[in-house]
């Protein structure tokens, strides 16, 4: 019987030989000793057996490494995955020994330092472990993604965000006054397979510095984040913006987001920037300088981030559809002339004279234009002799721009129906989509009327599925004819619940009836007033409802628009509210209140809506 086992004469071993048992069994040190051939003898009242036994580590093997993508210039803990490991296992990169810690046989984790990463490119990553035994691991390999690189545009407010991300990724830049960002990008793809990627960072007010870092997210699901950068915008002459002021109400807050606005007619003697973007405090974010002479008119935010709108020149001969990007750069400009030619080649009889008011781009790529054209026409009610009419017209240009529907206001209305006389007979505004069944509503201010079309996402046959105001195909449950839009801007579809919907609209009021027929503001009337309703149309039962109105208090009997807030609010944008244009956010709910204002002189107001940023998918 063993009465006593002992490692080189250690009763029982200890930590730097190993330990054994009374029972024979043998645990090995976790760092084999100097020399690490050992002796274990074992006593007994009778006899004393010895014998030798060497302890080596184990030949190491690495499986993986997390992360296998680190930035240029960035502290990185990197956790290595394997088997075999000691702790006498170091992690080297490039051959060069890292900080190790050991977690378990198979886990290492090292810190690859700024200096280790300061260069862009591969890294070969590796396990080695001491003799006796150990041994080194096959290599894998870390890229080290080059930090991205920050420039001017042509643009005074948009910096040029350019990095490299070596696979499929998307790239989203934070920005900010301060290292606390607070605002981003919309992501933007790299080529296939990786490559680079330049954002265009807008959204910065003038003569500012500003910090910005982009964030990188693989496939995988791995992300990476960028140095921090600066960038500060250029200064742009005040004359060049029209006078902005704002106004929060006590106890409101409006609802986020940055206020998109349509400017037009600039004092005389200025030069005055017309498209652009201000934060609700006023500042001056983002504008389009057109060239001298033209006006921008509208202009819509695409869902690829670029920019879409005519721009207009008094003599029309050389408008345009034109789609920027944020950095002003021309990505496409169709000519009128060359949509006339395009008309002409497809066999289409239609010559548009204006590109005015509105455009549509449509969730499959096309982009209905509104245009018009003159005819003229004898024996019209009120006038002698061939007399000039001004319609307007419809194309709808396929995502290439080649025309592939039209309509036409002379093939389906009665010009004899000229509420504000000739030759302006139509003068419609806006166009939008009904995405329910593919068709078009079209605003037809010197109507009075809101128009459905029967497009049916082009293969419609352009008939007028029904006329909504005075004297239109609806019946007014209110009983209240001057509850009717008149000479209306923008409406917008707020809802649509079966046959129900629910529009709202900018009610300009023009020759707005009262129950006697008589319009406003003529002799013994009473006077016009501008307000923002909201009707519920139902196309089923033919009538109509109104469900909501604000009324501003005054009368804006030109230009317009109406927005419904993600907060419930409502936002009206008057282009005639004395001495200039304002736009108003009221509360959606009973009895409207003032939340915000803006106030507008030097230059009028075509449209102004809130958008959530000046990227599409986010909320700033």
């Amino acid at each position: 019987m063993v009465q006593e086992w002992t490692v080189n004469g250690i009763s029982g071993g200890d930590p730097a030989v190993g330990t054994i048992d009374a029972d024979g069994n043998y645990k090995a040190p976790a760092v084999p000793p100097i020399p690490n051939t050992l002796v274990i003898s074992a006593y007994g009242t009778t006899f004393e057996a010895k014998g030798t036994i060497s302890v080596t580590n184990p030949a190491p093997g690495i499986t993986t490494i997390s992360p296998t993508l680190a930035m240029q210039g960035s502290t990185v803990t990197l956790t290595v995955t394997g088997s075999g490991f000691t702790r006498q296992s170091q992690v080297f990169a490039d051959g060069a020994s890292i900080q190790t810690r050991f977690v378990s046989g198979t886990s290492l984790q090292a810190t690859l330092t700024s200096g280790i990463l300061e260069t862009a490119g591969q890294r070969t990553v590796a396990v080695s472990t001491p003799s006796p035994g150990g041994g080194t691991t096959k290599t894998l390999t870390l890229t080290v993604v080059p930090d991205g690189t920050v420039s001017a545009s042509k643009h005074p407010l948009v910096a040029l965000y350019d990095i490299q991300p070596p696979r499929d990724a998307k790239v989203t830049v934070n920005f900010g006054p301060d290292t606390s960002y607070g605002k981003n990008t919309s992501s933007f793809s790299t080529p296939a397979g990786g490559g680079p990627v330049e954002v265009q960072v807008a959204g910065m007010i003038p003569a500012t510095t500003y910090h910005m870092r982009a964030q990188i997210t693989f496939v995988d699901g791995t992300t990476l984040t960028d140095v921090d950068h600066t960038f500060t915008t250029g200064a742009v002459p005040p004359s060049r913006f029209a006078n902005i002021k704002t106004t929060t109400y006590p106890g409101m807050t409006p609802s986020p987001g940055v206020e998109f606005l349509d400017l037009i007619s600039p004092a005389p003697g200025t030069n005055l920037l017309q498209a652009s973007t201000y934060d609700l405090n006023g500042r001056p974010i983002w504008y389009y300088d057109a060239e001298p002479g033209s006006t921008v008119i509208p202009i819509k935010l695409l869902p690829n981030g670029h920019l879409l709108f005519y721009v207009s020149y008094l003599n029309h001969q050389n408008d345009s559809l034109r789609e920027i990007d944020l950095a002003g750069d021309v990505i496409r400009d169709l000519k009128r002339t060359d949509l006339n030619n395009a008309l002409a080649a497809r066999g289409y009889d239609l010559v548009v004279e204006q590109l005015h008011h509105d455009v549509l781009p449509l969730p499959n790529g096309h982009i209905i234009v509104l245009g018009n054209l003159t005819k003229r026409i004898d024996g019209l009610t009120g006038y002698t002799g061939p007399t000039a009419v001004q319609g307007d017209v419809l194309v709808d240009l396929d995502p290439n721009l080649n025309p592939v529907w039209t309509w036409s206001s002379f093939d389906h209305l009665d010009p004899n129906r000229h509420l504000q006389g000739l030759p302006d007979w139509t003068h419609s505004n806006a166009v939008v989509y009904t995405p329910n069944d593919g068709n078009l509503l079209i605003s037809m201010r010197h109507q009075s009327w809101v128009l459905k079309i029967d497009y049916e996402n082009g293969t419609g046959s352009g008939a007028i599925l029904w006329r909504f105001g005075d004297q239109g195909d609806f019946t007014l449950t209110s009983g209240d004819r001057s509850t009717w839009q008149y000479g209306q801007h923008y409406p917008r579809v707020i809802s649509i619940n079966g046959p129900v919907i629910r529009l709202g609209v900018m009610d300009n009021g023009n020759l707005r009836m009262d129950a006697n027929g008589t319009p406003c503001g003529s002799k013994g009337a009473a006077a016009c007033y501008s307000r923002l309703p909201v009707f519920d149309i139902d196309e089923q039962s033919r009538t109509v409802t109104p469900v909501w109105e604000y009324r501003p208090g005054f009368y804006s009997f030109w230009g317009g628009s109406s927005e419904f807030l993600g907060n419930g609010d409502v936002e009206g944008a008057f282009s005639a509210a004395s001495p200039g244009s304002r736009i108003e956010e009221v509360t959606g709910g009973a009895n409207p209140q003032l939340v915000w204002e803006m106030d507008i002189t030097l230059e009028s107001i075509y449209r102004g809506f809130r958008i959530p940023s000046l990227y599409p998918g986010v909320q700033w």
